[in-house]
């Protein structure tokens, strides 16, 4: 299995963190009513953004040495301030958790239960790889379902994030 490195697993958070953030700028406009609104194939814009931030959360919760059970309820969040709120725990742990990070640390076997409770391990560095790529992919989600209600989405392809930060 590939190696990521702390340099690398650094500049794909970064990125994570900015296309995020891009994306939270256009939510955060959106009517309240829109949040909850169910959208074919989509569940809800909320419900996107709840299981993104719910994730990181369950992560952290496992690299902790805790099992998290299961995930919680996505469509909890019913405003934008309660979102934000969860939002902003979610993501304050995640950046103190990234600072902790060292070469050492990311290439050491993490032990968890999967939600079925079937037990797995991976090295840290590969759970945080895919962590990234996750939050890649429920972004898309995020721009269909602002899309959906009328909103026009953020660019946040890397290459573009790669032109704004060099």
């Amino acid at each position: 299995m590939a190696a990521i490195t702390l340099e690398l697993l650094r500049h794909y958070a970064a990125y994570d963190a900015w296309a995020r953030d891009r994306q939270w700028q256009v939510t955060k406009t959106v009517e309240e009513g829109e949040l909850i609104c169910a959208l074919q194939g989509l569940d809800s814009l909320g419900s996107k953004w709840a299981h993104l931030l719910d994730a990181i959360d369950l992560w952290l919760t496992r690299i902790g040495g805790r099992n998290p059970g299961a995930m919680p309820d996505p469509w909890r969040f019913a405003t934008i301030k309660e979102l934000e709120a969860h939002k902003s725990a979610v993501l304050a742990r995640w950046e103190a958790f990234l600072a902790t990070l060292d070469d050492e640390r990311i290439g050491h076997t993490i032990e968890w239960r999967n939600l079925k409770g079937e037990p797995a391990a991976m090295p840290l560095g590969n759970i945080l790889q895919q962590l990234l790529w996750h939050g890649q992919y429920h972004r898309g989600q995020i721009s269909s379902a602002l899309r959906a209600i009328g909103k026009q989405p953020p660019g946040t392809d890397f290459l573009i994030y790669l032109r704004e930060n060099q």
